[in-house]
């Protein structure tokens, strides 16, 4: 398995990570994902909240997969959001939780304050600490070539 083969799994595997962003003041919060091929990010939140105002200002953000202290595996991602505004990017973003069985429900997908965002990587370190010789992958370029 390739590098990127296994980075991508074991995203696609997290239905929650925790992500951070910064503007007027740094917040972290957990939000459940789903990851298309080209490790795209995907998550939902309310339109009133801070990482969402925070986005507005600054579309620089970061996440944290892999929160089971019994998989010993975790992955640092860095990218930039975009805020999902045309209603097909809207409609495909949303079958994506349902067809990933993510925990958002329809409740969240449908709600009236619902804002949906796209995060294109620009920086994924992926470390495994399962054996006494930890794994490492650094991802740092981001092509169809991988898809």
């Amino acid at each position: 398995m390739s590098d990127w083969q296994q980075v991508s799994t074991f995203i696609s595997r997290q239905k929650l990570a925790v992500i951070a962003t910064s503007a007027f003041s740094p917040e972290a919060a957990l939000v459940a994902t789903v990851v298309d091929d080209a490790l795209r990010v995907y998550f939902q939140t309310g339109e009133h909240t801070r990482k969402a105002h925070n986005l507005v200002n600054n579309s620089a953000v970061a996440f944290v997969f892999g929160l089971q202290l019994s998989d010993m595996v975790t992955v640092q991602y860095e990218g930039v959001a975009r805020r999902l505004s045309s209603t097909s990017e809207i409609k495909r973003c949303k079958q994506c939780f349902i067809d990933q069985n993510s925990p958002t429900t329809k409740r969240y997908l449908n709600h009236s304050s619902a804002i949906f965002f796209e995060v294109v990587p620009t920086w994924v370190g992926y470390s495994d600490y399962r054996s006494s010789s930890p794994k490492v992958i650094e991802l740092t370029e981001f092509t169809k070539a991988h898809v």
